[in-house]
């Protein structure tokens, strides 16, 4: 999907009016136009309306760079690459669109901290988010390109509060030149706030989430060689320890759902799909990714030591983003929490 050219589908009428001669003299300007129509809530119809309002040369101008995007660029899924490609191989095009007021969003750090005041003051998301890319130098396009890809490599599956530590790790010159904060546990932008000083829930006694995914062998080794706030007597958690962690959710230990160690039931016939799984593949409830299935703020699935019974090859695990208590192949790859 040409996802970069359908933000400017409404140019497509270019030859359906005549020259009107309006504010927006540039593309830039032209650009522009949109988000700050919406927010200031200029119009019912803010693409007809900029459109009237921009010059014949603005509308010139888009038209050809969408025509080489288009020509260049159209086969690239990723929005962020997609936009870096027209400023590759569209330089004067892109120019007379992006950068003829000197693009006043230099890096990823200035893009981010004009998002984050555009929203505070306007509560439009969208809106900020396309005006931020009217403003957008390359460099600030290359620099959240290259956050993005490094935490799309590293840090996926982590809910919002375990993801600092992960950037932290693997990304952490690129979310410097973003202007994220990444000193003394501090979160993203905003979320500073965790739950990771309460880990201790029923008795048990967590460990931090793991960085990396692991398999089910590689999970139990980690969990008895690791060394953690001066214990060291650490074991990977069964299927009942883990699910101590569900919160809001019927596969909580004790509700409906009937996989336990302690009781016996480790069977893939355990695993009652209304009760164990209905927020997994099956089409009932999202999936969420801000911990709020976990008494520990996670959100990526994580192993336990409970092997299946009558599957020898697989082991139990529960998805905290949905709270499903699911199982799969031990040479898989998930997260985990040790407990002690």
């Amino acid at each position: 999907m040409k996802k970069l050219f359908l933000l400017f589908g409404f140019l497509f009428l270019l030859f359906a009016y005549g020259n009107v001669v309006g504010a927006n003299t540039t593309c830039s300007e032209m650009m522009a136009c949109t988000p700050l129509c919406e927010i200031n809530n200029l119009s019912q119809n803010c693409a007809q309306y900029c459109f009237n309002q921009s010059s014949a040369e603005a509308r010139q101008d888009m038209f050809n760079f969408i025509k080489c995007s288009e020509r260049y660029c159209s086969d690239i899924q990723d929005s962020t690459a997609q936009m870096l490609c027209s400023y590759d191989l569209c330089p004067t095009e892109t120019k007379r669109c992006f950068g003829l007021n000197n693009a006043s969003l230099k890096n990823c750090k200035d893009t981010g901290d004009f998002i984050d005041a555009c929203i505070a003051k306007h509560h439009n998301r969208q809106a900020c988010n396309s005006l931020a890319i009217a403003k957008s130098s390359r460099n600030a396009f290359l620099e959240a390109g290259n956050l993005l890809k490094c935490v799309a490599d590293h840090c996926s599956g982590l809910s919002a509060t375990d993801s600092v530590f992960c950037v932290k790790k693997y990304c952490p010159e690129e979310a410097k030149k973003c202007g994220m904060t990444l000193d003394n546990g501090e979160n993203l932008h905003e979320e500073k706030k965790t739950k990771e000083h309460d880990k201790v829930s029923q008795g048990l006694q967590w460990s931090s989430h793991s960085l990396d995914i692991m398999t089910w062998n590689e999970a139990i080794s980690y969990c008895r060689n690791l060394n953690e706030d001066g214990y060291s007597d650490w074991r990977l958690p069964n299927i009942d320890e883990l699910r101590t962690l569900v919160i809001n959710r019927q596969t909580a230990l004790g509700e409906a759902c009937k996989v336990s160690e302690k009781k016996g039931c480790l069977s893939s016939k355990c695993q009652n799909i209304e009760a164990c799984a209905e927020a997994y593949g099956f089409g009932k409830l999202e999936k969420y990714a801000d911990g709020r299935y976990s008494k520990l703020g996670d959100s990526a699935a994580m192993w336990s030591s409970s092997s299946v019974s009558d599957k020898s090859y697989s082991a139990w695990i529960i998805f905290f983003a949905s709270g499903a208590v699911i199982y799969d192949s031990k040479e898989s790859g998930y997260f985990i929490r040790c407990v002690r």
